[in-house]
């Protein structure tokens, strides 16, 4: 279907905290050739070194502040022509979740994934209704059926299989055919090897609805937040 497949990266600046070096981070991969970067304005690295995600369902009120400067600074950084995403990991609840996205709606952000976990249905409805920003999700999802329900919903804009989780090389084949007839796009979930990265590589370029590939371009310096790294 094609010879170029675009790719985003991930994992570029998970060793800031603060604000403003965690948005300059975006400095590197573009200095690179990206035109696309992910990134996790929930998260943060504790002084062990570990990666934390949200737990209990909240952001205390210092950490809910910080998400929202760091999308703000990051756009700023990096200039209106880049794309950028955002993955919230489906871990805050309806309050917070949403006065993040009326924020965010503002910023030209590509996708918001996993804003709720890909179980919720009902929630994912509600959510894209409210905040306009397309939504991409899948990689805890498996399978045609999983697939199915979640692109029942019509709140979905961009499937995530993993060729890793989902089933398969064959079944992330026909996820992306039925996503096709759905009118919704696919972007391969993809954090682990090399050869994740070559069979997802194959996929984009067999599928008609591929819209980009995700890297890891600087994994190896990532082994300190691996689980039992």
């Amino acid at each position: 279907m094609r010879g170029d497949v675009k790719l985003y990266a991930n994992g570029w600046n998970h060793e800031h905290d603060d604000v403003v070096n965690w948005a300059k981070a975006a400095a590197r991969p573009l200095a690179d050739g990206y035109r696309a970067l992910k990134a996790y304005p929930f998260a943060y690295e504790l002084p062990d070194g570990t990666f934390r995600h949200v737990s209990a369902r909240m952001l205390d009120d210092g950490r809910f502040r910080q998400a929202i400067e760091r999308v703000k600074a990051l756009r700023a950084e990096v200039g209106p022509d880049i794309e950028l995403m955002l993955d919230l990991s489906g871990g805050l609840c309806d309050d917070q979740l949403l006065r993040f996205l009326d924020v965010c709606r503002d910023l030209d952000i590509t996708w918001i994934e996993e804003p709720l976990d890909p179980f919720n249905l009902t929630g994912l409805s509600r959510v894209a209704a409210r905040s306009g920003i397309p939504i991409a999700l899948g990689e805890r999802v498996y399978g045609r059926g999983g697939f199915r329900n979640v692109l029942d919903t019509g709140a979905v804009s961009i499937v995530m299989p993993d060729i890793a989780n989902c089933g398969g090389m064959l079944e992330a084949v026909q996820i992306a055919g039925m996503a096709e007839t759905y009118n919704v796009r696919v972007s391969p979930h993809n954090c682990a090897s090399s050869l994740c990265t070559a069979a997802s590589l194959s996929l984009c370029v067999a599928i008609p609805n591929a819209m980009n590939l995700e890297v890891y371009p600087y994994f190896a310096e990532l082994e300190h937040l691996r689980p039992g790294a």
